[in-house]
C-alpha cells in the first residue's frame, strides 16, 4: 500500500510539471523562453566540444531504434504481466508523443542543427522513449534481481541521450523536459496497473492457490 501510495504521488508530481510547462509553451510564456535559452547556454560548452559523442550517442534514443529493442525485450521477458507492462510504456509513449506534437505544431529551434532533425519539437520524441525504455527495463530488472546498480547506469545512459536533444541544438530544453515527465508520468500508470493493482495481485495469488492445491492432491 505505501509503494502504490508512493507511486501515485510520484505521478501526480510529473503530471503537475507536465501541465505548467505545457501552459509555457502554449502561452509562448516568458519564463519558457528564458529557461530554453538559459539552457543552451549552460550545454553550449559540450555542444562546441563533445558534439560527436553526443551525435553518435543520440541514435540510440531514437523512437524507431526503441520499438526495435523493445521487441527484442519483451520477447525474452518471462512473464505475460512483465510483456504487459513494458509494451504498454513503450506503445502509450510513441503513440503519445506523434499525437501532442501534431497538436502543438512547435518548431524546432532556429539554431543549427549539428545532427539531422525533422517534424515538430514538442514533447521531444528521444526523451519520451528514452525514458519508457530504460525506466520500464530498470523496473523489472529490479524486480527479478532486486539489484540497483544496473538500474542507475540506465537512468545515467537515458539522461545523456536525453541531454544529447539540446546540445545537439535539434530540441529545447522544455523539450526534453516535458518528455521526459510525460514518459515518467506513464511509465508509472502502466506499473501502478500492471504491478500494483489488487484486483490482479488477488487473482494471481487465487491461481497460485489452485495449483497449489492441485499438485497436492
Amino acid at each position: 500500500m505505501k509503494k502504490k501510495t508512493l507511486y501515485t504521488v510520484l505521478t501526480l508530481f510529473f503530471m503537475s510539471l507536465i501541465i505548467i510547462l505545457t501552459l509555457g509553451i502554449a502561452t509562448h510564456n516568458t519564463w519558457i523562453n528564458i529557461l530554453d535559452q538559459y539552457g543552451f547556454h549552460i550545454l553550449n560548452i559540450f555542444s562546441q566540444k563533445y558534439a560527436w559523442f553526443f551525435a553518435a550517442i543520440t541514435i540510440w534514443g531514437a523512437p524507431k531504434t526503441i520499438l526495435m529493442m523493445s521487441i527484442v525485450i519483451i520477447i525474452f521477458l518471462k512473464t505475460t504481466r512483465q510483456q504487459i507492462f513494458f509494451s504498454g510504456t513503450i506503445l502509450t509513449n510513441l503513440l503519445l508523443n506523434n499525437i501532442l506534437k501534431n497538436i502543438f505544431q512547435r518548431p524546432r529551434p532556429t539554431l543549427i542543427h549539428l545532427v539531422h532533425a525533422n517534424g515538430f519539437s514538442f514533447p521531444s520524441g528521444h526523451a519520451m522513449a528514452t525514458t519508457s525504455f530504460f525506466l520500464s527495463l530498470g523496473i523489472i530488472y529490479y524486480q527479478i534481481t532486486k539489484k540497483k546498480q544496473l538500474p542507475f547506469l540506465f537512468m545515467i545512459i537515458a539522461f545523456t541521450i536525453i541531454l544529447s536533444r539540446p546540445i545537439l541544438h535539434v530540441h529545447y530544453l522544455s523539450d526534453v523536459l516535458a518528455g521526459t515527465c510525460l514518459a515518467i508520468s506513464i511509465t508509472l500508470i502502466w506499473k501502478l496497473l500492471c504491478f500494483e493493482n489488487p484486483l490482479i495481485n488477488s487473482d494471481s495469488s487465487n491461481q497460485k492457490n489452485l495449483l497449489s492445491k492441485s499438485h497436492s492432491k
